[in-house]
């Protein structure tokens, strides 16, 4: 009656709709049923088979035990302690399971202990099996007969040396030979770096094709959990790749990744796959998966409720993450569990004040921010359940409610995703429909523009960067090439030689025949310079009678070369012009350039040379380094 109170569909439906009722039912049915609907019935029946206390002073009274269902070892065994580092030891009754902490007196976490139980059997059994939980401590199982006969049915490795950390993690169901009444079962445990040093959870025996069938069930729920969360990590790539590159997407994705790993994780199906990873492997790697879904968690409500979430609340709750992978790394195990027993509850306590501040945007609510707070009130739910279980009363499920919760919220995530990136798939067909409606009407008109505006373009452009009289490149076109030379040198430190150009007597020239004569010369000499200088020099008209050069990739000698050839190609040239046949004469001064120096300082060298071989008697080609 009270279930159907909370769940009162009628009631909630008033308020928040149809659809997001059913979500809120479903998420709710799920957390409260998971813990029985996925365990084996076998196992819960087990402890009805015989008598309550079936293990007691380190016996096992299976007389009354059918051998048809796995029957819960839970009870007292004989244990023989002695503690790695210190002088406890303890030789009597413990209880199974129990942590060597909570027995008192408290026992050293770090130790090795030898657990024993006595089996009395009505009669002798085969086909037995046992099953272990899991644990990152170095174990091994041996069966003795009434005869003395010693069978060493597992061996995790590492149990008698002082690096048990590094033991296999893989806990399968165990195949027993023949078992007989008064056979000895000893499990030997042996742990140095986790604080759940003991037996933590119930040891099973029963027939093995029942343990190995339950197993596979649980297996079996655990893959397609993981399975689900890893195509909602792959649709959110996708998502991603495809989109917008939001960060709320990586954000999901990483949940969803990592929310998968620990399903794989808690369940031992990471292990089945890969037999060989260590427990070291599976604490390590445990924590990190735990503190990354935390941050990415916040960071995702963060990112994509900014108005609602405060930064404060997301730096707060990621600071305390970073402490607890700070302390994972540059700290023991131990001291990283003992910090986890605090940060679990802290982190609860972040949730739910992130859950109030997303509450406070349901008085306005979209569509989206229903679903995401019915997804992660269930999601916080379930986690809290989950820590709540592993600090009270340290219970590992195979199937963590937790998983189940990130289910239901991973689910309604990225369902919520998927219509936004529809929704605005669907918008910009839409514009690119109206777009390509208006290309169709205007595209003719944009063709014949585009010819008129191509030409009249390459005529500006070859106005604005040539010189109108001699048809070479003019002050402004060169300017640029000086840059781009200029930066190349530098990149590369190879030679780049400047070089000035001036007509010897240009002034009597336009003094004895006009300047009509005078242009006729530059045009000439223009085109002297266009045919003697190589493809890859550069030159201009200066300005007046001068002109400038650029000698890119060479040397101060190579530039004096082609300076003297164009010197002389000038000398031997009469120029044809409306009075008639003129002759004419050039002076050149080059300068070097240097990576480190201003290429003002060059032109002004340059400039100093160009006077020298005016000074010398016109007609030559002065280099500024020959000015010693």
């Amino acid at each position: 009656m009270v279930l159907k109170g909370f769940l009162d569909i009628d009631m909630i439906r008033a308020t928040q709709g149809a659809g997001y009722v059913s979500l809120v039912r479903v998420g709710i049915i799920l957390i409260a049923l998971c813990a029985i609907v996925f365990q084996p019935s076998t196992l819960r029946a087990a402890d009805r088979a015989c008598p309550e206390n079936i293990v007691s002073e380190g016996i096992a009274d299976l007389r009354c035990w059918t051998g048809t269902e796995p029957v819960s070892l839970k009870g007292q065994w004989g244990l023989e302690y002695q503690a790695d580092r210190q002088s406890e030891r303890f030789n009597g009754l413990a209880l199974v399971p129990g942590l060597w902490r909570d027995m008192s007196p408290a026992l050293p976490f770090s130790g090795r202990g030898v657990y024993a139980v006595s089996i009395q059997l009505e009669k002798p059994m085969e086909q037995l099996g046992l099953k272990l939980p899991l644990s990152n401590m170095a174990r091994k199982v041996v069966l003795t007969n009434p005869d003395g006969k010693e069978f060493v049915v597992f061996d995790s490795g590492n149990t008698g040396s002082n690096m048990p950390s590094i033991a296999a993690m893989r806990m399968p169901i165990i195949a027993l030979p023949k078992v007989e009444s008064g056979s000895e079962l000893t499990l030997i445990v042996s742990n140095s770096f986790s604080v759940h040093g003991g037996l933590e959870d119930d040891v099973w025996l029963g027939p093995l094709d029942v343990l190995s069938r339950d197993e596979l069930i649980l297996v079996i729920y655990a893959a397609m959990i993981t399975t689900i969360l890893m195509v909602f990590f792959i649709v959110n790539s996708g998502l991603w790749i495809s989109g917008d590159r939001d960060s709320v997407l990586v954000m999901l994705g990483i949940i969803a990744a990592l929310s998968a790993y620990r399903q794989a994780l808690v369940s031992g199906l990471l292990f089945d796959v890969f037999p060989s990873l260590t427990n070291q492997f599976e604490a390590v790697t445990g924590w990190l998966s735990f503190f990354g879904v935390a941050m990415a968690g916040v960071y995702y409500f963060r990112f994509n409720y900014p108005n609602l979430v405060p930064q404060w609340l997301a730096n707060g709750a990621v600071g305390v993450a970073i402490v607890g992978l700070i302390i994972l790394v540059f700290q023991p195990l131990h001291i990283a569990q003992q910090f986890g027993a605090i940060y679990r509850p802290v982190l609860s306590i972040f949730m739910i004040i992130l859950l109030g501040y997303l509450w406070t945007g349901f008085r306005h609510p979209s569509r989206e921010l229903k679903f995401t707070l019915a997804g992660s009130s269930i999601a916080v739910a379930a986690m809290i359940i989950d820590i709540m279980y592993y600090q009270i009363i340290e219970y590992h499920p195979v199937v963590s409610i937790s998983s189940l919760g990130f289910l239901v919220f991973m689910a309604t995530e990225t369902f919520m995703m998927t219509q936004r990136y529809s929704h605005s798939i669907r918008t910009s067909e839409n514009l690119a429909a109206e777009l390509r409606a208006l290309n169709a009407s205007l595209e003719y008109k944009i063709d014949e523009r585009t010819v008129e505006l191509a030409a009249v373009n390459e005529r500006l452009v070859s106005m604005a960067n040539t010189d109108a009289l001699t048809g070479l490149a003019n002050r402004r076109a060169f300017d640029e090439a000086v840059k781009r030379e200029e930066a190349r040198s530098k990149r590369s430190g190879r030679n780049l030689v400047v070089g000035l150009v001036d007509l010897d007597d240009f002034k009597e020239v336009n003094d004895q025949h006009g300047h009509k004569v005078g242009d006729d010369v530059l045009k000439a000499v223009a085109k002297v310079l266009a045919e003697t200088l190589r493809t890859t020099d550069v030159y201009c008209r200066w300005g007046g009678d001068e002109f400038s050069i650029l000698f890119p990739e060479t040397s101060g000698a190579a530039a004096l070369m082609v300076s003297e050839r164009l010197r002389k190609a000038v000398t031997q040239e009469e120029f044809v012009t409306q009075t008639g046949l003129i002759s004419g004469t050039v002076s050149i001064g080059l300068a070097e350039f240097s990576p480190g120096q201003n290429i003002d300082e060059v032109f002004e060298e340059a400039d100093t040379a160009l006077y020298m071989s005016k000074q010398a008697g016109r007609n030559q080609v002065k280099g500024a380094w020959e000015e010693d």
